[in-house]
C-alpha cells in the first residue's frame, strides 16, 4: 500500500505560489508545480530514500515527474468537490492563499 501524501503550500521561504511541499510518512519529500494551465511537475527533494515515494507509479527518482492532463491522478483523487470546493475557493478569495498541511 502507498504512503500517506499530504499536499501543503508551505511557509518556506524557497516555495513560489504554484509550488506545493508533498509529504510523506510525515515529512516533506517532493514539491508539486505548476508549469502551465495543462503540465504540472512532482519532483523528489535530493535527501529522500527510495521508501519515500509518493505512489508506485511514481517511485522515487532525481528526474522529475511531468503530467501533461493538469494533475498526476494520485493527486487529483485528493482535491476538494462540489460544496467543499467552492467553500475554499470563497475563502482563498477574501482571505488568500491557504495551507493545510497533514497532522
Amino acid at each position: 500500500m502507498p504512503p500517506a501524501t499530504s499536499m501543503s503550500s508551505g511557509k518556506s521561504t524557497r516555495r513560489r505560489a504554484d509550488e506545493l511541499s508533498v509529504y510523506a510518512h510525515r515529512r516533506e519529500v517532493a514539491s508539486l508545480e505548476d508549469l502551465n494551465s495543462l503540465t504540472s511537475r512532482l519532483s523528489y527533494h535530493d535527501d529522500v530514500e527510495q521508501d519515500d515515494f509518493v505512489s508506485l507509479t511514481m517511485p522515487v527518482q532525481r528526474k522529475p515527474w511531468d503530467w501533461d492532463d493538469q494533475l498526476h491522478p494520485i493527486f487529483q483523487m485528493n482535491l476538494p468537490e462540489d460544496y467543499m470546493l467552492q467553500m475554499l475557493q470563497m475563502l482563498q478569495e477574501q482571505f488568500g492563499p491557504i495551507s493545510v498541511a497533514a497532522q
